[in-house]
C-alpha cells in the first residue's frame, strides 16, 4: 500500500510539473512551408550620464576600416549628409520603425561615465523580389 502512495504523489507531482510547462511561441521553429527571411541590425546609442541627446550608429554588417577608433562612418545621415541626431534610443527605434525594422531585443553597458545602449532589429524579406534584397540598406544612409 505504501509504494502504491509513493507511486500516486510521484504521478500528482509529475503531472503538476507537466501542466506548468511553456513554450516561448518565439523560439519554436517555423512550419515546414514558411519561408520567411530575414536580414538583423543593430543599432548602438551612446550617451553620456548626463547628457540629454543621444548619438546613434547602425551596424549592417559593413565591412569597417582596419584601424577604426570611432564608428564615424556608420552614423545615420538625413539627405543633405548632415548626422541624425535623436532624442532618445526609442526616438532611433522610431526612426528604423519606419522603414520595415523590426525589435528584438536590447541590453545596455556601462563604460565609464557613457550608457552604450544596444538594440538588435530585424526586417522579414521574405516578399522582396532579388533586387530589393541586394538594396536592402540603401534606404538608411550612413555618413561617407
Amino acid at each position: 500500500m505504501n509504494n502504491m502512495k509513493k507511486i500516486l504523489i510521484l504521478m500528482c507531482l509529475l503531472l503538476s510539473t507537466a501542466s506548468f510547462a511553456q513554450t516561448n511561441s518565439s523560439e519554436q521553429t517555423a512550419p515546414a512551408g514558411d519561408s520567411q527571411k530575414y536580414v538583423y541590425c543593430q543599432l548602438l546609442g551612446y550617451q553620456h550620464l548626463f547628457g540629454k541627446k543621444v548619438k546613434i550608429t547602425v551596424d549592417f554588417g559593413q565591412e569597417s576600416k582596419l584601424i577604426s577608433f570611432t564608428n564615424k562612418n556608420k552614423v545615420m545621415v538625413d539627405e543633405n549628409n548632415k548626422p541624425i541626431v535623436f532624442n532618445s534610443m526609442i526616438d532611433g527605434l522610431n526612426y528604423m520603425g519606419q522603414d520595415g525594422w523590426n525589435f528584438v531585443q536590447a541590453y545596455a553597458i556601462t563604460m565609464g561615465s557613457t550608457n552604450v545602449y544596444h538594440y538588435l532589429l530585424r526586417k522579414d524579406i521574405s516578399t522582396f523580389s532579388e533586387e530589393e534584397q541586394k538594396n536592402i540598406f540603401d534606404s538608411i544612409k550612413l555618413k561617407q
